[in-house]
């Protein structure tokens, strides 16, 4: 089983780097940036008032990262402190 884990972790670590969401980000300047990236999950920091538009291009980005037959889910979430 954590065989199978680190394969899809490393997986996912790959489709994060083909979104590249930093050059996404770039019209944002300093109101949104990529804060870190753990295997297949990242933290985004935003200004609150764009919050949601930045969730949903994360979503966007990260569910059309890779061609795959299956849909895939992305988990997305707006929280206050990622600490």
């Amino acid at each position: 089983k954590t065989a199978y884990e680190i394969r899809l972790s490393l997986v996912g670590s790959e489709m994060c780097k083909e979104t590249d969401l930093s050059q996404s980000l770039k019209p944002y300047g300093i109101r949104a940036r990529v804060v870190l990236q753990v295997h297949d999950e990242l933290i985004v920091e935003c200004h609150k008032d764009i919050s949601e538009e930045i969730r949903s291009l994360v979503v966007a980005r990260m569910s059309t990262a890779v061609k795959l037959n299956i849909p895939l889910e992305v988990d997305a979430r707006i929280v206050s402190n990622w600490r």
